[in-house]
């Protein structure tokens, strides 16, 4: 298990991840905190999404601010669906990262073969009690807060 790492990238899921499964719905508090201290610290952010372009787009509308603070993204429309690797191979060419600087956030099973089939370490999510086995075959997992904000060095 990859420790103590600082990530040059972080790639966020969108629904699930960052909010529940509504475009429109609130972010997760101790979400929006991390994307801050990411981007005070000089990470670079990404989403990746299986919503459409006018999903993500809707998304982009309720939330203005997190448009700010999003370096790339990428969505279903744009590239092939979770988990084919194809979103993140598309995100890794707009950044000069590696990809053992990069870490993924989802909450889905497609969401860890996603980081899998890309050959880039997973931070599994469960903010609601859905656990399953995604959580074993992920480099990291969390369910609240402080275990997040341990799996994105910020702790």
């Amino acid at each position: 298990m990859v420790k103590n790492k600082r990530w040059e990238l972080v790639v966020f899921d969108v629904s699930g991840t960052l909010q529940e499964s509504d475009p429109t719905s609130p972010l997760y508090p101790h979400v929006w905190d991390a994307l801050v201290q990411l981007k005070e610290r000089g990470v670079k952010v990404a989403l990746a999404t299986n919503l459409s372009i006018r999903g993500l787009e809707m998304f982009f509308e309720c939330h203005p601010d997190v448009r700010g603070l999003v370096d790339s993204y990428s969505c279903a429309g744009l590239a092939s669906p979770k988990p084919s690797s194809d979103m993140m191979e598309l995100i890794l060419l707009e950044h000069d990262v590696g990809k053992k600087d990069v870490l993924m956030v989802g909450d889905t099973e497609a969401d860890v073969w996603f980081a899998k089939n890309a050959g880039v370490a997973c931070c599994f999510v469960d903010w609601v009690g859905r656990t399953n086995h995604c959580g074993e075959i992920s480099e990291f997992r969390a369910f609240n807060k402080e275990e997040l904000f341990k799996a994105l060095n910020l702790s």
